[in-house]
């Protein structure tokens, strides 16, 4: 059913495609910044009460690399990731005894969430692996402040990390100042080229922002609103009043985009 454009309460319709990417662009930022500072001083709070100090096994990362990485070094090579994290262990184990502290821990998972590459075949999948492992190491570890650490950043993780159609808003192509999504086709991605739960999840994001985020919802509804009237009246005529007559069959295609 097309929405009209009244109805959504946007105000931004017909802005430069560039200008309304870079609103949307700075406001997922900023949000993003925000709820990463609260998993940052949750870790913090935890650590100077002592509660990452403790040292932890971490035999099963090393398991791992070795099952997936054994007899395929064109595998490896072309994961640097398996190299990064067996690099991190030995730096944060010199003397080889098998455990590091949880602290260097979540440090590893920090360094994971940087170097993974969602454009290399495996990086995403094989961080995820390893940040299982992290959690299975850690997690009778510490005491209530670094296990409210943890829920926190879990919660981050499944919206900013996880989700890649939110991870990819302010995303730069990896040794490149390049945006994935350049900012004249955010509002397109966000709105047309993702799955239904893509949709859904940006939507989600933005009601959790308050304020801003509800009126970009709206600016976004507005776009996709404007957008579907013009592929719908595309090429066609105009009645008697000089209204263009609706194409049902671009309407049905622009909705399903």
């Amino acid at each position: 059913m097309l929405v009209r454009l009244d109805a959504t309460g946007a105000e931004m319709v017909g802005m430069d495609a560039p200008q309304f990417g870079k609103n949307i662009s700075d406001a997922f930022q900023t949000y993003r910044n925000n709820r990463y500072q609260e998993v940052s001083n949750a870790y913090k709070a935890a650590q100077e009460a002592g509660e990452t100090a403790q040292p932890v096994s971490y035999k099963s990362i090393n398991d791992l690399i070795a099952k997936e990485t054994e007899g395929r070094p064109t595998k490896k090579a072309q994961n640097p990731l398996y190299s990064i994290v067996e690099e991190e262990l030995k730096a944060n184990d010199p003397q080889g005894t098998g455990m590091i502290s949880v602290n260097a821990m979540e440090d590893i998972r920090k360094l994971i969430n940087e170097e993974a590459d969602p454009s290399k075949k495996g990086s995403v999948r094989l961080g995820k692996q390893i940040k299982g492992q992290i959690d299975k190491a850690t997690e009778n570890a510490g005491g209530d402040l670094y296990k409210e650490a943890r829920a926190k950043n879990r919660e981050f993780e499944a919206e900013f990390e996880d989700q890649g159609i939110i991870r990819d808003i302010n995303r730069l192509k990896k040794g490149t100042s390049d945006r994935v999504v350049p900012l004249e086709n955010l509002a397109d991605k966000l709105v047309f080229k993702g799955t239904g739960a893509d949709v859904q999840a940006v939507f989600s994001t933005l009601e959790k922002m308050g304020p801003e985020g509800q009126q970009l919802a709206k600016e976004l509804r507005g776009y996709a609103a404007e957008k579907i009237r013009q592929e719908a009246t595309k090429g066609v005529g105009r009645d008697i009043e000089g209204r263009p007559y609706v194409s049902t069959a671009a309407l049905r295609s622009e909705e399903h985009t």
